[in-house]
């Protein structure tokens, strides 16, 4: 990937970002810059998104030296990603992240005990889909409980020990009467780890220990039953099987050596074959890859791709996709419509997170909620029309024209229903509007768009430039 980044250092002398990426017809290019602002892809089955612009963007990225991540819906996904990859001369770049390979620890990853806390409190959000207001006292008593957790765990120097943080909470003391039993000091991990942690230099270690044996143990019984209700729910479910051989032991790969190696890394397990547990999984990679994404300092462009998207997002991606540009990290959303955005993050949430997507690509669209949408954001433009009277006078006939001014949609709801779709019948042409990202000329902002399923920039069709 070196040479393509010492050509593009002889070819432009303008800022990086302006390197295009695709030319779309008419000479419009798509840059690294449009990438780095977000892409929504919406189309129905068999629409020809995945094959049509899914593919010219996956090819265009993978040319240009981009790292990233992809989330996995269908089982077709990471064999569709090595034909990218060897499309594209990057089959050796390419990670799949399955049974019996690569390993990563989330809580290894995070070096600092707060850090930790936080991220499993974010696993525990996605694991419930819940981040409501009311939640708030049992959040910060649930943080409380996984942060003296993780201190008793770093008193045995294993702060990254899941297991061993599952022990702890199943052995700490029920009332405080256990916890000033000699038995339960000498004969429990938990007791013991408090018992080291009291002789400890080290402040929140010793705060640890007396949360145990005072406010834990000392606090309501229905409330403490509850708080470690919640913490228990997250460590079985990082324990559970199918989970615990990916994500516990020793990380061998990671989001940050993902992007410095140039990795594509294929969570390749699909929820069409591993239901919630590949759910849970796309959901640690994606979360875990963006706070490495937001915390970077490097340029390397990057990218998170997500088809059937409406299973991955949540309300946290449109903070995210706020500070993409900044932080060289391309997002590239595919969807069938959007009603299904709206079910999955509300109508608000759909609203801020497809406001930040700059580029948006609609394909053929059996949806009619989704046509009107389309056809709305896309707006109107203005077309002259005459019309003509004709009058009787004294002297014979008077005809009389006039000009007005009217406003219409620049693509009707229909158009997107008779968008052609590729294969064999359409000579593997697919036909897309394109919403371009706002540029510096006085161009249309809308057009419709041909991709080739087989030949990108064949016949007149979406060219990819590098």
């Amino acid at each position: 990937m070196k040479s393509f980044w010492d050509w593009v250092d002889r070819k432009f002398s303008l800022d990086p970002l302006d390197v295009p990426l695709i030319k779309f017809s008419g000479g419009r290019l798509w840059t690294m810059r449009n990438a780095y602002e977000g892409t929504l892809v919406m189309g129905s089955i068999g629409s020809g998104k995945t094959s049509g612009a899914g593919q010219t963007l996956a090819v265009a990225m993978l040319r240009s030296g981009f790292s990233g991540i992809v989330l996995c819906d269908k089982k077709e996904e990471p064999d569709l990603w090595k034909r990218y990859c060897a499309l594209t001369g990057r089959t050796n770049d390419l990670v799949l992240f399955k049974a019996g390979g690569h390993r990563f620890n989330p809580l290894e990853h995070e070096t600092d005990i707060f850090n930790k806390v936080a991220l499993l409190q974010s696993l525990m959000a996605i694991e419930s889909r819940s981040r409501r207001e009311e939640d708030s006292y049992w959040q910060n008593e649930s943080k409380k409980l996984l942060e003296n957790l993780l201190w008793l765990a770093q008193v045995l120097g294993r702060p990254s020990d899941l297991a061993l943080l599952s022990d702890l909470m199943a052995t700490a003391p029920s009332d405080s009467g256990q916890a000033v039993s000699a038995t339960w000091l000498q004969s429990s991990i938990c007791g013991r780890a408090v018992e080291k942690a009291n002789s400890s230099d080290n402040l929140y270690e010793r705060r640890a220990a007396k949360f145990f044996t005072k406010e834990f143990s000392g606090g309501n019984d229905r409330s403490r039953t509850i708080v470690k209700s919640m913490v228990s729910s997250i460590m079985h479910t990082l324990l559970r099987e199918g989970i615990a051989q990916h994500f516990t032991g020793r990380s061998t790969m990671t989001p940050e050596r993902l992007i410095s190696e140039r990795r594509i890394l294929v969570v390749d397990l699909p929820l069409e074959d591993f239901k919630e547990r590949g759910a849970f999984a796309n959901q640690i990679w994606k979360f875990c890859f963006q706070r490495a994404v937001r915390s970077r300092t490097d340029h390397l462009p990057t990218f998170l791709w997500a088809d059937e998207a409406q299973n991955f997002l949540d309300s946290e991606d449109h903070d995210f996709q706020a500070t993409c540009r900044s932080r060289r990290c391309a997002t590239i959303y595919l969807t069938q419509n959007h009603p299904g955005l709206v079910q999955r993050l509300g109508e608000q949430g759909t609203g801020m997170l497809v406001g930040n997507l700059t580029t948006k690509i609609f394909h053929r669209n059996e949806c009619e909620k989704t046509r009107d949408w389309a056809s709305k954001l896309i707006g109107c433009r203005s077309r002259e029309k005459q019309s003509e009277t004709i009058a009787p006078d004294q002297m014979g006939r008077v005809t009389s024209r006039t000009t007005h001014v009217e406003r219409e949609p620049t693509f009707q709801p229909e158009a997107f229903e008779a968008l052609k779709s590729g294969g064999p019948s359409n000579g593997h042409v697919v036909e897309a509007v394109v919403v371009y990202p706002r540029g510096p000329f006085n161009e249309s902002r809308a057009r419709r768009e041909r991709f080739h399923q087989q030949r990108p920039g064949w016949a007149g069709t979406v060219k990819i430039s590098t």
